[in-house]
């Protein structure tokens, strides 16, 4: 951890406490700007995990879970774009969604992965 972080935190919850609105204002920018990064799913990726991040040191629950479900949605999605690369990349990216929907505490998406995740495992051994 890098000596400025712990002061960074600090500075967002004085943030939270003296701008309550500008502070969610900035984690709703972050999210928006996630959504329009679509397609790129790194970027995406990125901006939703700041969103979040953000999000929990204001205090803000809601807008954490939000984001981090929204990125759980941008993990899957990337590997649904990524089919072509083959079975152990949809390995590496399922995981990834599977952990990130464990997260946000949504069942039935990590379910539904884990069977996927099954499959891809199957198929990644023959590769």
């Amino acid at each position: 951890m890098g000596p400025g972080l712990g002061g960074g935190v600090r500075d967002l919850g004085r943030l939270a406490q003296e701008r309550p609105d500008e502070s969610v204002a900035t984690v709703q920018a972050l999210i928006e700007a996630a959504d329009q990064a679509r397609g790129d799913s790194h970027r995406e990726k990125t901006l939703l995990e700041s969103a979040g991040a953000i999000a929990a040191a204001l205090g803000r629950g809601d807008l954490a879970h939000s984001a981090r479900s929204l990125y759980a949605e941008a993990c899957e999605r990337e590997a649904d774009a990524r089919l072509a690369d083959g079975w152990l990349v949809q390995v590496a990216l399922v995981r990834e969604a599977i952990q990130a929907y464990e997260r946000v505490g949504n069942g039935p998406a990590v379910q539904r992965l884990k069977d996927r995740l099954a499959d891809a495992a199957v198929q990644a051994e023959g590769e």
